[in-house]
């Protein structure tokens, strides 16, 4: 096979280099991350890099490309973005994984709800005792 997920590397890939630096990225965007997270995010660059290279051959070649081999590299790349997207929820990459994971959109910070709600009950009893 001479593209996609199966062909054969011309020369040396810095794959290792690539996800390095997109794991960087990664932990610069979510600082929610914990140490213990390291290994997620790494598998998550690995299946970013392979993703981004498959539809990089789809799109070049389509799904109906030389030889037939589009439509195995549509499943593929299906099965990447799913696995993919499983570590997303994992990480808090997706809106409904941070809800759930406690962590505030646009800080990053965990959310204490317990000592909000507590705060908020004592504001408003003060409130109502001057009001």
């Amino acid at each position: 096979m001479t593209h996609g997920l199966y062909s054969a590397k011309r020369g040396r890939h810095p794959a290792n280099r690539r996800i390095t630096w997109l794991a960087n990225k990664v932990w610069y965007a979510l600082p929610w991350l914990a140490p213990t997270d390291e290994p997620a995010v790494r598998r998550w660059c690995e299946l970013e890099i392979l993703r981004a290279d498959v539809l990089d051959n789809l799109l070049s070649e389509g799904v109906t490309g030389s030889g037939g081999d589009g439509r195995k590299l549509l499943t593929d790349y299906r099965q990447l973005v799913q696995t993919q997207l499983a570590y997303e929820r994992e990480l808090g990459m997706t809106p409904a994984s941070r809800i759930n994971l406690g962590v505030e959109m646009e800080r990053g910070q965990n959310l204490d709800l317990q000592r909000q709600i507590a705060e908020a009950k004592i504001r408003q009893g003060s409130d109502d005792a001057y009001g």
